[in-house]
């Protein structure tokens, strides 16, 4: 980013009973990986 901004915490939240569901397992590493590639190193 050519400015700076606050830093964010993002959760995620989904029903006890999909925790084991592979469906949301594979959702949730989506989700988890392309937020750590859009990860720009602090300055």
């Amino acid at each position: 980013m050519p400015f700076k901004y606050p830093e964010e915490q993002i959760y995620t939240t989904w029903k006890n009973n999909r925790t084991n569901d592979p469906g949301h397992q594979w959702l949730r590493g989506q989700i988890i990986s392309a937020f750590k590639r859009a990860q720009v190193p602090a300055q």
